[in-house]
């Protein structure tokens, strides 16, 4: 059984869950793990990648930092089912077109969303300096299942800062016109 999990990114921890600036979507594995990679899962993909991105660029950089943690993720998904090393993704898709196996490997374990999923078990909640791990609910008696917000449970919560012992954005130059999150101090 797949754990389903969604990945919310915003440039403010006080914005409300649906008013998320980016939302991601992964398929399997979403459970949370440790951010140390003791336990596998997705604290163990996202905080080393944030923790290297705020030490580069800064959350701060929403666009930049999403499709960048969004193609962090597809990569480790696909060194796993190609191999070591990581290989031709246009190639093995030929391959197992050619093949007919191609429909369940070639299937997004990632996605970019619209809107929530009402069957996930997790959802992370990324701002400029932290995780937070949610146990999400929905209403399913509705015919479209919609989030009740109010009981979602908080699991856990994670310090980028902790991990990475740095200021929330880098030092940026006054010819530097990227947009800064509300959380920002440069």
């Amino acid at each position: 059984m797949s754990t389903r999990c969604q990945i919310g990114i915003y440039s403010s921890k006080d914005k409300n869950f649906d008013e998320f600036d980016v939302l991601l979507y992964r398929h399997y594995d979403g459970y949370p793990g440790t951010p140390d990679g003791k336990e596998c899962g997705m604290l163990a993909d996202i905080v080393p990648f944030l923790a290297k991105w705020v030490k580069t660029r800064g959350i701060c950089d929403i666009e930049q930092c999403s499709v960048r943690l969004l193609r962090f993720l597809c990569h480790k998904y696909d060194q796993i089912m190609l191999g070591e090393p990581y290989g031709d993704y246009l190639d093995f898709l030929d391959k197992r077109v050619s093949k007919g196996t191609g429909s369940s490997m070639c299937r997004s374990v990632h996605g970019i969303c619209k809107h929530f999923h009402w069957n996930i078990h997790y959802f992370y909640k990324i701002y400029p300096n932290a995780v937070e791990v949610y146990a999400p609910k929905f209403n399913l008696d509705l015919d479209e299942p919609q989030p009740t917000f109010d009981e979602w449970q908080l699991l856990r919560t994670v310090s980028i800062n902790k991990a990475v012992n740095s200021p929330i954005c880098p030092r940026r130059s006054a010819s530097d016109h990227r947009p800064r999150c509300d959380d920002c101090t440069v």
